[in-house]
């Protein structure tokens, strides 16, 4: 006969069964199936049992049927008497655990998960898996969970994301979840409003680390369903359990983070760098003679293009020159798309700017022109430099996909653009980093890539056409190695190697 099992009951830690609980289609040849009486024992009067702490395990149990003239039948079985709620172990201690993850299910470490309720008040961090776990807790008391994480406000937050939450809110395209929405509202107001894009604007451009009424990731009770997913406020942030009882196993959050619509922290929590397609956007600038306590205007120009969404980037100045401003020309850019940054002595000059409706510019349209003063007399590609170190330099296409951007320097006199390399992007990579090198003519491209050692690992020649160009580096080329590598890249005109970095 099989068997049942029966969980003990709080508070008493008991559970009761009763004798026909076993029964499994017991009949009879004279007495009618609903007068059989049900028992554990001969004694007819013997028809229930009653478990405790004491009997947890497997125990056999005996099944008697009796009929109306007074025979009987036996079968022996069992039952299994089992603590689900660990109330026999502890004096009835209960645990809490769930998982952090994000709305892609990406886990989340690394987030404060803190817990307030009855004697119990502290706090744990996620593991690498985004699970978080209270154990030997009191029952019956009541339980408020609450996960915390405010760190890099800027991690994840770009131009593209201004451009999302632009379409968002000219209704040209929604954003398509409630989680985006709340990831859009930077500012903590419960709505969306181009007051999120002005502090957005300036985490991009680094002249603001923080947002001034948000944190930096928000969470979401797993479980809440939300009336309007246009409108997902207020929602849950917080679990709480009143008289808790039995083990709560899945108190699950979802993480947001602020001012990331596109999703690209959770690209970087599983581990994978920027992934940007093939394409290049190329700003110029005169390579001109700077005199010394003179002020100059550099004319900034970009690549012809159509249908270009937005651009963001960072400038690295030399010691001892300093922009004293900027003019508008082919585009209007204004003082929020501009940014003055110092860390840690460096002058840096950020921009961030798009249009929702796409921009269509002519080679050698003039952006803006910077205006500068250099404490000494040297050439402008000596002080001036493009950077990550604020925020990524890169463009958005028109359909939403990140290209690169570099800084070039034309001749001065004669306007042509000479032959050059640029630094490998992105960098730190994983997967695939990618070289842009401009050809002035058609040349024989060696390339050679060593490791920290001086050890070489990978040779190849080749040749280039003229104009842009794109060398990819990936695992075909460095296998399973990981670390600091240098790559040389050597043609007619340039002999020149770059740094780059491989993570696991």
């Amino acid at each position: 006969m099989q068997g049942l099992a029966v969980n003990l009951a709080a508070p008493m830690g008991m559970a009761t069964i009763w004798a026909s609980d076993f029964n499994n289609f017991s009949s009879d040849n004279c007495t009618p199936t609903g007068q059989l009486k049900y028992s554990f024992s001969s004694n007819t009067s013997n028809t229930s049992r009653s478990f405790t702490c004491d009997s947890l395990g497997q125990r056999k149990i005996e099944l008697w049927v009796t009929d109306l003239a007074g025979n009987q039948s036996k079968a022996t079985t069992f039952i299994s008497v089992q603590d689900n709620q660990h109330i026999c172990n502890g004096d009835g201690r209960i645990l809490i655990a769930g998982n952090v993850y994000t709305e892609d299910k990406i886990h989340i470490s690394d987030t404060k998960v803190t817990i307030d309720g009855g004697e119990t008040e502290g706090h744990l961090m996620t593991d690498k898996d985004g699970n978080f776990r209270f154990d030997n807790l009191t029952m019956y008391n009541d339980y408020q969970l609450l996960p915390v994480r405010d760190i890099n406000h800027a991690e994840g937050v770009s131009t593209i994301d201004l451009v999302l939450i632009q379409r968002h809110i000219l209704g040209l395209k929604h954003l398509d979840s409630p989680y985006k929405i709340i990831a859009a509202d930077a500012n903590n107001s419960e709505s969306i409003t181009a007051a999120d894009l002005v502090e957005l604007r300036k985490i991009v451009l680094g002249v603001q680390t923080e947002f001034t009424k948000n944190n930096s990731w928000r969470f979401v009770d797993a479980e809440f369903t939300f009336a309007d997913t246009l409108h997902p406020w207020p929602f849950h942030e917080k679990l709480e359990y009143q008289s808790l009882e039995t083990n709560m196993t899945q108190s699950d959050f979802i993480g947001v983070k602020i001012g990331d619509v596109n999703g690209s922290v959770s690209e970087k929590l599983r581990g994978k760098t920027e992934n940007r397609s093939n394409g290049l956007l190329t700003f110029t600038m005169d390579n001109v003679t700077l005199k010394a306590g003179e002020m100059a205007s550099i004319p900034v120009g970009i690549d012809e293009i159509d249908g270009l969404l937005g651009f963001q980037g960072t400038l690295e100045f030399a010691e001892g020159l300093s922009v004293v401003g900027f003019e508008a020309v082919s585009l209007p850019i204004k003082n929020d798309n501009i940014g003055h940054v110092t860390i840690k002595g460096k002058t840096y000059l950020t921009f961030s700017y798009d249009n929702v409706n796409g921009m269509s510019l002519t080679k050698g349209d003039i952006i803006m022109n910077l205006i500068v003063t250099s404490n000494q007399t040297t050439e402008l590609n000596k002080l001036i430099k493009m950077s990550n170190a604020v925020t990524p330099s890169l463009a958005i296409s028109s359909n939403y996909s990140e290209l690169s951007a570099r800084l070039i320097f034309p001749t001065a006199d004669s306007g042509i653009e000479k032959s050059s390399l640029s630094q490998n992007q992105p960098n730190p990579f994983k997967d695939e980093t990618l070289i842009h090198l401009f050809n002035k003519e058609e040349s024989p491209v060696s390339l050679s890539i060593f490791n920290a050692e001086g050890q070489s690992i990978y040779n190849a020649n080749m040749t280039l056409p003229s104009g842009q160009q794109t060398i990819s580096i990936s695992e075909k080329q460095l296998g399973q190695r990981y670390g600091v590598f240098y790559c040389r890249v050597k043609t007619n005109q340039i002999n020149e190697v770059v740094k780059m970095l491989r993570l696991e």
